[in-house]
C-alpha cells in the first residue's frame, strides 16, 4: 500500500508515518492544499496545536490557512500564531491567512462552508480540515 503522507512532521516519532511515503520530487507539481481549522470551544495546548501546523513539511507557499476562532478565550492564540507564519521576515509564507474570529458572530456549519468556499476561490486540489477537540 502506498500512502500519500503529504503532511508529516519530521519532529514526530511515529514510525509508521515514515512507511511507503511518496517523495516530494516524484511530482511535476505538488497540490495546492487548504487547510481549515476550527476552534469551536475552549482548547488545551491549542500553541502546541498551532506548532505542529506550522513544522508541517510541505512548502508553505502552496498551503492556504483558512481559521475559524469561535472562542473570545483563544483570540491572542490565534492572532499570535498569525503573526508569526505571516511574518515578513519568514523564509517561506503561507500563500494566504484567513481567520474568522468570535467578533464576526459565524456559526460553525457557516464557518465550514465558508472554508470550502474559500477552497474553491484560491482554487485548492485537496481541503484538509482540523478541529479542536
Amino acid at each position: 500500500m502506498n500512502s500519500l503522507n503529504y503532511f508529516r512532521n519530521s519532529a514526530d516519532h511515529c514510525t509508521a508515518c515514515r512507511e511507503d511515503n511518496t517523495v516530494f520530487e516524484t511530482f511535476p507539481e505538488l497540490p495546492h492544499v487548504v487547510i481549515a481549522v476550527f476552534i469551536e470551544k475552549p482548547t488545551p495546548f491549542l500553541e502546541e496545536f498551532f506548532n505542529k501546523i506550522a513544522a508541517l513539511d510541505y512548502p508553505k507557499d502552496k498551503i492556504d490557512l483558512f481559521i475559524h476562532n469561535a472562542e473570545e478565550y483563544h483570540v491572542e492564540d490565534v492572532e499570535d500564531f498569525v503573526q508569526i507564519v505571516t511574518a515578513e521576515d519568514i523564509v517561506s509564507k503561507y500563500h494566504s491567512v484567513k481567520v474568522v474570529g468570535p467578533q464576526d458572530k459565524v456559526t460553525e456549519w457557516l464557518a465550514r462552508t465558508m472554508g470550502l468556499d474559500f477552497c474553491t476561490e484560491t482554487k485548492c486540489d485537496f481541503y484538509f480540515s482540523l478541529v479542536s477537540l
